[in-house]
C-alpha cells in the first residue's frame, strides 16, 4: 500500500519530513519544557528527592482534593454556559489529582517502609 502511495506521488516522503520533523521537534520542546518548569513536576521531583513524611503525605492529599473541588467548580461552570475550552482547565487539574493522589499513596508506602526498617533496627534508605 505504502509504495503505491509513493510511486504514485514521489513528493510524499518529503511531505512527511516537511510536516513531522518539525512537528515532533516542537512536541520534544514542548515535553522539556513541561518537565522543568511545570508547577506541579516541581513539586513531584521535590518530594520525591526529600525524606517521606506523614505530613507530606496529608499534604500531598489534601492537595488532590483541592484539584478535584475546583475541577468539579469549573465543569459545573462549564455546563452553566462558561467557555468551552474551560474543558481543558478540567482536564489538567483532574491529571493532577490523580498524580497527587498517587504520589501521596507511595509517599505513605515509603514513610512505611522506613518505619518498618527503623523498627527492626536498620538504617532508613536516604533518597
Amino acid at each position: 500500500m505504502y509504495e503505491e502511495i509513493v510511486t504514485k506521488h514521489p513528493e510524499v516522503p518529503m511531505l512527511f519530513l516537511l510536516i513531522f520533523i518539525p512537528a515532533i521537534a516542537i512536541a520534544a520542546c514542548a515535553h522539556g519544557l513541561l518537565q522543568a518548569w511545570a508547577p506541579s513536576n516541581i513539586l513531584i521531583r521535590h518530594v520525591r528527592a526529600s525524606r517521606a513524611t506523614f505530613r507530606m503525605t496529608a499534604t500531598l492529599g489534601v492537595l488532590a482534593f483541592a484539584c478535584l473541588v475546583a475541577m468539579h467548580l469549573i465543569a459545573e461552570a462549564i455546563v452553566s454556559g462558561a467557555p468551552s475550552w474551560f474543558n481543558i482547565a478540567v482536564l489538567v487539574l483532574a491529571w493532577d489529582a490523580i498524580r497527587f493522589g498517587v504520589l501521596a499513596c507511595l509517599t505513605a508506602a515509603r514513610r512505611a517502609a522506613e518505619s518498618v526498617r527503623t523498627g527492626l533496627g536498620r538504617e532508613p534508605a536516604h533518597s
